[in-house]
């Protein structure tokens, strides 16, 4: 069976690769269409196939709305000529983009589907999920990450049940971090990332963007009194996302404080990843919507006390029996004290994450949801 992703969105990757290597492995041919850098990629040799050579277009579809339009219709075009048959196309990422080529993929595949990753439901207003309607009429299934927002999903549109199914990604690091974990100490990772060994590493969200919304995270850290303050260290990952004035503000803010911080302002390798989850003894999430991050699965694996928003939609890891800990709006700074009064009853509890989490989201446990999806139709 041909499977062809087809993606519109920067933050796809590395997932969208990870998943088709993953059905490569399982028997399927896959291919990646990436609209954004005009593309096709072959699985598994990773080789590019440049849909235009003229690039000077490359730079005249980056033009915001007329620019969209023009891609449209260079992708109409470009379609209309594809011979290949698929027996399945995925979209990843919901947008109303994607009706204008609705009847070119329907004609390409037997099977269709769209994966909807979170915020292009979460973050979408009225308007933009009305218009998503046709593309959820087309389809033949909506996949959905996460059990809780199946149901925030169906409370709002209400006519698609019959064609959702929970779909979570794999996530290929908690093979990795567990061959780690077995020769590397949080210490000996702290020190190869230029921390302090003898301090508890407090990790703020997980990239530069300002929905992790840093600059509360840091207020609500100086409210510490200073006997912990002392104790403890703040990492930055900043490898991706956020203006430069926005990473200024939080450099800012944390210059003028009174806790010791490293910010990683640049692309981290994998390694690097791995180093940082197993140095953070805690991490905190207090981003404005999240579906169920691939980054913070990957702290709790590795012992990490998790604080994360009331807000978020977090009850698969409480299914689970995962252990973390909810703060509202105004009660971090108290959930932190109580942390470090009684930090090593918090660790024990975080500690017991591990194989949890691995038998929630490895990829041998996802395999079948991917395969069930993706079945010919």
């Amino acid at each position: 069976m041909k499977i062809a992703i087809v993606t519109n969105h920067k933050d796809s990757f590395p997932f969208v690769d990870e998943l088709c290597r993953e059905l490569y492995a399982l028997g399927y041919e896959v291919e990646i269409l990436d609209m954004i850098n005009m593309y096709t990629v072959h699985i598994p040799s990773g080789s590019k196939t440049e849909h235009t050579r003229l690039k000077f277009l490359k730079k005249i579809f980056a033009v915001p709305k007329v620019g969209t339009l023009l891609r449209v219709f260079f992708y109409r075009y470009y379609l209309s000529g594809i011979k290949v048959r698929y027996g399945h196309i995925g979209i990843h990422y919901a947008l109303s983009y994607y009706n204008f080529f609705l009847e070119d993929f329907r004609r390409l595949a037997r099977g269709l589907s769209v994966v909807i990753w979170g915020s292009d439901f979460y973050r979408a207003d009225n308007g933009v999920r009305e218009r998503l309607r046709p593309l959820f009429d087309e389809v033949d299934a909506i996949a959905i990450t996460n059990p809780q927002m199946i149901t925030h999903f169906n409370e709002y549109y209400g006519s698609y049940a019959n064609k959702i199914l929970l779909v979570g990604f794999g996530i290929k690091k908690l093979d990795t971090l567990k061959e780690m974990k077995a020769r590397l100490t949080a210490d000996n990772a702290k020190v190869a990332l230029g921390m302090p060994p003898d301090r508890i590493v407090i990790t703020c969200g997980y990239n530069a963007r300002e929905e992790q919304q840093h600059l509360y995270i840091i207020k609500n850290l100086e409210k510490l009194p200073a006997s912990i303050k002392g104790r403890i260290f703040l990492a930055f990952p900043f490898g991706y996302g956020g203006s430069a004035e926005y990473k200024a503000s939080i450099e800012q803010a944390l210059n003028a404080g009174t806790i010791g911080f490293k910010i990683f302002d640049y692309f981290l390798t994998d390694e690097e990843v791995c180093y940082i989850r197993i140095a953070s003894d805690v991490v905190i999430n207090a981003q404005k919507t999240d579906a169920l991050s691939a980054s913070l699965q990957e702290h709790i694996f590795c012992g990490s006390i998790l604080f994360a928003g009331s807000w978020l939609p977090y009850d698969t890891f409480l299914n689970i029996g995962a252990k973390f800990w909810y703060f509202d709006e105004d009660k971090l700074a108290q959930l932190l004290t109580d942390c470090f009064e009684n930090y090593e009853t918090f660790k024990s509890s975080a500690a017991a994450n591990a194989e949890k989490i691995y038998n929630l989201s490895s990829w041998g446990i996802r395999h079948s949801q991917w395969l069930n999806l993706y079945k010919e139709k």
